[in-house]
């Protein structure tokens, strides 16, 4: 039985000079109808002492014994609390929650099939100043989004429905690099277009210990500055991504032909799928 509207899942990793300030931002919306889940990822370094937990709050604090990752420390926390609750978010452990961004969310979502959402996002920097705010990719096209994820894990909110759906390909996921908000919002596109909500509900964090970037995702921003480095990345990734669609396909029977049809997208990101899709198929016939 479902006890939780909402399930708050941060994954902790390392001595973060931030997370006291991020889980204060998060404990200041809770209600006792949410539940808060911690995992040290197995650094043992997670400064407890200076979470400030009051006594009276559902929260869950538990280590591993060793390090899984990013990618499966917050699909591991997903698959054992599924049953916790109607709404699923994720945090990391640097970033600030505005006071509105778990109601205002869940307000904006329905339960009666698989819906989920992500919001925009106020660029900080390691003293909190304001930097910028990034929109999620707008407008929706599914190729693009197959390149990149449409806009941070920790803005993603989603319901019981959708943990059912992720769950039917969860013996998929561990032979691949993509992260979680990858691989979820891959799996989700095809099943249900998310809601975009144009206001900012979270601070996202840049700092000399962030363990992944943003950026802008304007394709001319992307390319100014490209680098053989950074073409590699991209080639790598297209063909996790590729490989990953093939398996789901043959999982389920469920339509991913936007794969290789125009569906609503400028014609830079059809190019360049249509370039990468073709690199991807020579390199499985010579693999």
């Amino acid at each position: 039985m479902r006890k939780y509207r909402a399930v708050i899942l941060l994954s902790a990793y390392g001595n973060s000079p931030f997370i006291k300030l991020q889980v204060e931002s998060i404990l200041k919306q809770l209600t006792s109808d949410d539940l808060l889940v911690i995992a040290d990822d197995g650094s043992k370094m997670v400064p407890w002492e200076e979470i400030p937990i009051p006594k009276n709050s559902n929260y869950v604090y538990f280590s591993r014994l060793k390090n899984l990752g990013t990618k499966k420390s917050f699909l591991d926390m997903l698959f054992e609390f599924k049953k916790y609750g109607y709404y699923y978010f994720f945090s990391d452990q640097d970033d600030i929650w505005y006071d509105n961004k778990i109601r205002e969310q869940i307000s904006k979502m329905t339960l009666d099939e698989v819906c989920w959402s992500f919001h925009s996002i106020d660029v900080i920097d390691s003293d909190g100043k304001y930097l910028y705010t990034l929109e999620p990719i707008s407008p929706l096209s599914k190729i693009h989004y197959f390149f990149e994820t449409p806009q941070a894990g920790m803005t993603f909110c989603l319901n019981y429905r959708c943990i059912d759906v992720i769950l039917e390909f969860e013996e998929l996921f561990s032979d691949k690099n993509l992260l979680h908000d990858q691989i979820i919002a891959s799996i989700l596109l095809l099943f249900k277009e998310p809601i975009i909500i144009k206001e900012s509900y979270a601070a996202y964090r840049i700092h000399g210990n962030n363990q992944t970037g943003i950026k802008s995702k304007h394709w001319l921003d992307r390319i100014k500055n490209i680098s053989f480095k950074e073409i590699s990345k991209f080639i790598k990734d297209s063909n996790e991504r590729f490989s990953f669609f093939e398996l789901v396909k043959q999982k389920n029977s469920v339509d991913i032909n936007f794969l290789t049809t125009r569906t609503r997208t400028k014609i830079f990101d059809e190019i360049i799928f249509k370039l990468a899709f073709l690199y991807y198929k020579i390199n499985t016939i010579f693999s």
